[in-house]
């Protein structure tokens, strides 16, 4: 599962993050080198991150995976929509079907949890709207 991140995700990201132009202020860097991305993220002199290399790759690192989480997201959010839209778009004796499955599978629980009544006739039930006596 890594290696597909790295190779769909991480590796495009990276490489228009270094390389590509900035969109409306984010990520792009014009091919400018590692340490003085590193000083333009942080605010740090460059001459901080030529000591410090490995650290400027670190945050380099976290910039990326971040704009990959927000990437990420959006697709999970694709697919679910896409799945749901399938799901709704079913004909309705499918939906029907789909329905009476689930009351199906919730049957048994819905017999334990319902509350029993005494049932009473229909006649009584009339009179005592009319307000008769029943006896």
């Amino acid at each position: 599962m890594d290696n597909m991140y790295n190779l769909l995700v991480y590796r495009p990201i990276r490489y228009m993050f270094i390389n590509g132009a900035s969109i409306l202020g984010y990520g792009g860097n014009f091919g400018a080198e590692s340490v003085d991305i590193c000083s333009r993220l942080t605010g740090v002199p460059s001459i901080h991150w030529e000591s410090n290399h490995d650290q400027c790759e670190d945050t380099i690192d976290r910039h990326v995976h971040g704009y990959g989480a927000v990437g990420v997201f959006i697709a999970y959010c694709t697919i679910v929509y896409y799945i749901l839209a399938q799901l709704i778009r079913l004909p309705a004796a499918a939906l029907g079907q789909l329905y009476r499955l689930v009351l199906l599978l919730l049957k048994p629980c819905l017999d334990k949890c319902a509350i029993k009544s005494p049932r009473v006739p229909p006649a009584v039930e009339v009179r005592n709207a009319l307000g008769d006596d029943v006896q």
